[in-house]
């Protein structure tokens, strides 16, 4: 007999041979107990999982000679026969290169034709999703009526390219990747069988590399054994298949958490001479940093399925390190893996990745921080790793401090005034004003003030707001600026009616002149209580100097701040 490779050699044969998949398994075994087998499975997931061995094992458990069971016998001739793929009544069809319509046709045609030898016929379609739409339409009518005699098992990797019209008519199996630990246990097994003499690192290191594929881990085991037979060297086989090894993970975890930049460009040296995909190895280190998250989350005590070495190498180095800084270097990992698959020289991202890790400072709690400061304590943050230290890397030091400093008060200052003199400061006191109340600021806009005495002063405004200063409330208010601005107590004011007024051109100007104004008013006091323009005031001490429309388009015209009202433009 012609030599079977390990990944053929040890393929499951019933479902207790099965690796990792005991949720489909049993489900399938009780559906065979109680008779409830569906006319159509749909098997999904990654590769080398066992979704085609699992559907040869059930076409077996079918077609067995000695009643359908839950496991089939692999003694009779019909299992056999299934067993090295020569049962007429099994037919295994490869999606991909047979994904046409007149391929489903020809399908069709031969469904209705009774078994040959077994109870029924089962048909496996391996990458399904390879079929065309209009191949997968044809096949529709048949899949949800087959005859009974006919059994239909798919099987693809990328489930979300098959139609929502055959995934409703098939029961869906999800076939999960293989954990590490799972399929290291079945190398040994393997190793264990076959006089196999493999060290546990590198058993560890296949294991790693499978990526959760039990037929890529005997594959490579395989290709462990025909590079240096049956006794294995550990450094010159992982040099041989580009594999990172436990060892070089962890020693590069260790030099990024004790800062060791010598140490971490060794590393990215040794993983280039090894001819490890940068990708991989940055992927593979991710993995490590994921467990050592765990690690000081679950306080010390990690999954049944972590490694236990990393907890025993590692764990004293994260006694002092935030879970945040390991976050942060779970992130700049996240992003190197990415950028080392897509760069042309995946070695100097993975040097740079090292050191820029290496050189993260180490992260104060806000917390801490907050509590240093109002306790009013003294508290000195420093790193225990004496490596750091000695390299001169800054401690922050929190003291409390020796005086508040007082914060700016949010309302604009006085600006400086001549009290001998309050004709001279009063575009002050009304540009101050402006910021205070903008409605009586418009109105004192273009004022004059005149001192009669210490105790009378007469006010000139324009005529259109004589009215609005003469009201009480307004008065008062004027009046409890002055006294605040110009420091004078006992004050009366007199408003004098016959101020100057603008150039008018007729009554209907002076009307339009006094509509403008009042308009004016309410939009400074509407901008005033703006929130955004509060702040900006507040932030920049500043004060509005003037307000002006947006600009309107009005029979060709522009009118714009007032310069020219509707009657002279509707005039031009």
């Amino acid at each position: 007999m012609s030599y079977l490779v390990l990944a053929r050699k040890w393929r499951p044969q019933t479902f207790g041979d099965v690796v990792g998949q005991e949720h489909v398994t049993r489900v399938l075994q009780n559906a065979i107990r109680t008779g409830r087998l569906s006319h159509a499975y749909l098997f999904s997931g990654p590769r080398g999982v066992g979704k085609t061995s699992v559907a040869r094992i059930l076409a077996k458990a079918i077609n067995c000679e000695k009643g359908i069971t839950p496991e089939p016998c692999n003694e009779c001739s019909n299992c056999q026969a299934i067993t090295s793929g020569r049962f007429p009544d099994v037919v295994e069809i490869d999606g991909a290169s047979n994904r046409g319509i007149e391929n489903v046709r020809n399908l069709q045609e031969s469904i209705t034709y009774r078994p040959i030898k077994g109870r029924s016929r089962i048909f496996i379609i391996d990458e399904v999703h390879m079929l065309t739409t209009e191949a997968f339409n044809a096949l529709l009518k048949t899949l949800e009526e087959p005859p009974p005699h006919v059994h239909f098992v798919f099987a693809t990797t990328e489930i979300h390219k098959v139609l929502p019209t055959v995934l409703s008519r098939c029961q869906r199996f999800e076939f999960r990747r293989i954990a590490t630990n799972v399929i290291a246990d079945h190398l040994r097994r393997i190793c264990k069988a076959e006089n196999f003499n493999v060290p546990d690192n590198v058993i560890e290191a296949l294991a790693s590399e499978a990526d959760g594929s039990l037929r890529d881990a005997e594959t490579l085991l395989e290709q462990v054994v025909a590079f240096q037979g049956e006794d294995i060297a550990d450094e010159e086989l992982l040099n041989l298949l580009g594999i990172v090894d436990q060892t070089t993970l962890l020693e590069a975890a260790e030099a990024i958490l004790s800062s060791d930049h010598p140490r971490c460009v060794e590393i990215a040296q040794k993983v280039y001479e090894r001819g490890i995909d940068g990708s991989r190895f940055c992927a593979r280190l991710l993995e490590i940093f994921h467990e050592l998250l765990l690690l000081k989350l679950s306080r010390n005590k990690l999954p049944p399925d972590q490694k236990r070495t990393i907890a025993s190498r590692l764990g004293s180095l994260i006694e002092e390190i935030d879970v945040d800084q390991l976050q942060i270097y779970y992130e700049l990992l996240l992003r190197a893996t990415e950028q080392a698959r897509r760069s042309s020289e995946p070695r100097f991202v993975v040097e740079a990745t090292l050191l820029k890790i290496a050189s993260v400072p180490r992260l104060i709690a806000i917390p801490q921080i907050v509590r240093a400061l109002k306790d009013g304590k003294s508290v000195t943050v420093t790193q225990s790793i004496d490596a750091i230290s000695e390299r001169g890397t800054p401690h922050l030091t929190i003291q409390k401090p020796k005086g508040r400093e007082e914060i700016p008060h949010s309302e604009p200052k006085l600006p400086p005034i001549d009290p001998l003199d309050p004709a001279k400061s009063w575009k002050h006191f009304v540009g101050w004003i402006d910021t205070q109340d903008p409605i009586l600021g418009t109105a004192l806009n273009e004022s004059t003030i005149e001192v009669l005495n210490e105790k009378r002063w007469k006010l000139t405004v324009l005529s259109v707001y004589t009215s609005l200063l003469q009201q009480e409330e307004k008065q008062k208010k004027l009046l409890d600026f002055i006294r605040q601005f110009f420091g004078i107590q006992d004050l009366s004011l007199d408003i004098d009616e016959n101020g100057k007024k603008k150039k008018s051109n007729g009554p209907a100007s002076e009307a339009q002149d006094a509509t403008y104004n009042n308009v004016k008013a309410e939009l400074k006091q509407t901008v005033m209580n703006d929130p955004v323009v509060k702040d900006v005031l507040e932030i920049l001490g500043a004060r509005v100097v003037d307000i002006r429309p947006v600009k309107k388009v009005l029979k060709n015209s522009v009118i714009a701040d007032g310069s020219e009202s509707p009657a002279e433009t509707e005039e031009k």
